[in-house]
């Protein structure tokens, strides 16, 4: 942050967060989730999100599924490769879970509070949402391709480490 007066925020932004997010598309006035870091030896209760936007994506549907609504969000290969059916994926902020891993696209669904008390109150097909891939998977992967991966793990080796009998 550079300056707080009153209800007016303002920041420094780097060319790389307009180049990867939606910020540019915005409008003075328009919400933007806001969520203070954890700090050291707070209790971790959810997906572990850094707030690094890896790309966009666009809404392609909103549909209510009972109270709940079920977004689809269209997204570029270099995100899409990432997602895994249940696994994490943080739009505009909001960690959420992948309920559907789509050929160009995948599924959300969000319970009526996120949906009242964040941006995503006010967002409707062709929507711009920044997106986030699970920071894990990012690890896994770059050791993958490092050649950082463990040995095969033989049932003899499980037995000699005393996990099983």
């Amino acid at each position: 942050m550079v300056t707080h007066d009153g209800p007016r925020i303002r920041f420094d932004v780097l060319q790389e967060t307009f180049d990867k997010t939606n910020l540019g598309a915005l409008n003075k006035g328009d919400a933007v989730n806001l969520e203070r870091a954890l700090c050291y030896g707070d209790a971790l209760g959810g997906h572990i999100v850094s707030g690094h936007v890896d790309g966009r994506g666009a809404v392609r549907s909103i549909n209510a599924v009972g109270r709940d609504r079920r977004i689809e969000i269209s997204c570029p290969s270099t995100i899409h490769e990432h997602l895994i059916y249940k696994g994490s994926i943080c739009c505009d902020g909001i960690s959420l879970t992948v309920a559907e891993l789509l050929d160009t696209s995948f599924a959300v669904h969000v319970i009526p509070i996120t949906f009242e008390v964040t941006s995503w109150s006010n967002i409707k097909e062709g929507s711009q949402i920044n997106l986030e891939v699970d920071l894990v998977g990012k690890y896994v992967e770059r050791f993958v391709k490092m050649g950082k991966h463990p040995e095969s793990v033989t049932w003899d080796e499980i037995r000699k480490q005393g996990f099983l009998s």
